[in-house]
């Protein structure tokens, strides 16, 4: 079973983004941001991270737990409400797997997981990669 960890400061959505995967079929953790990277990562290594960039009141503050957990062997989507070209390319080049607006719909966020498991290309498409990581 594919195992997936969600880290968002927003319990209604992480925990209903858990249900939906878990009636997917996918193994779910949700974990609420710590008061530093090492007391927010998963106790276990995932085999998927949805991560949101915007942990409490700082900006961008889940780009820390990027590195970490692709270090650990996690394939990393960040779902994010931030639409800045700038912040998509950092987020790319510090290893996430892909880059998610949270405003798609859960199929597409089903897509993209299964793409990320598949070891498939994850949004956004390898053009838009390309801008994001020149901006």
């Amino acid at each position: 079973m594919t195992s997936v960890v969600i880290i968002d400061d927003h319990p209604l959505l992480a925990e209903s983004v858990a249900h939906g995967l878990s009636e997917h079929g996918y193994e779910v953790e949700v974990c609420s941001p710590g008061v530093d990277v090492e007391s927010t990562l998963p106790s276990t290594t995932p085999d998927v991270a949805l991560l949101d960039l915007e942990l409490g009141e700082a900006e961008f503050t889940g780009t820390a737990l990027i590195s970490p957990l692709v270090a650990a062997g996690c394939q990393v989507l960040v779902v994010t409400g931030n639409s800045d070209d700038y912040v998509w390319g950092l987020c790319l080049e510090l290893g996430a797997a892909g880059v998610l607006s949270k405003r798609v719909g859960f199929d597409v966020l089903l897509e993209e997981l299964a793409s990320a498991i598949g070891g498939g290309e994850v949004g956004p498409p390898p053009a838009r990669r390309i801008d994001l990581l020149l901006a």
